[in-house]
């Protein structure tokens, strides 16, 4: 009986960390529509091609710049980092834009 249950609280275990694996607590995006702004070189103290989503700018970790996609609309599906871009001129230290991982787009 001991063997039986030790068994199914293994296989209990191993299922729910095989879940929290897959989705790794990250929050996706799912075709929304976003603008794509350029604000300047990070070179010179801009953010480089920014995605804005319902009033949220958004860096993308893989975003081709493609200068004939500014101040047009582009449909993505992407998944939030939890990580943060710095650019620019700030005060604040705890400024920054989050990053996203996009993994589909749509012009």
């Amino acid at each position: 009986m001991r063997t039986l249950t030790a068994i199914i609280v293994t296989i209990f275990l191993l299922g729910c960390a095989g879940q929290k694996a897959a989705d790794n607590g990250l929050k996706t995006i799912k075709n929304a529509k976003a603008m794509v702004i350029n604000t300047g070189s990070p070179l010179v103290d801009g953010c480089g091609y920014l995605l804005e989503i319902d009033s949220v700018r958004y860096h993308a970790d893989n975003f081709a710049d493609d200068s004939t996609l500014i101040n047009k609309k582009v449909k993505i599906t992407a998944t939030i980092t939890g990580e943060t871009f710095r650019c620019g001129l700030t005060r604040d230290p705890n400024a920054g834009i989050p990053i996203i991982h996009i993994t589909k787009v749509e012009r």
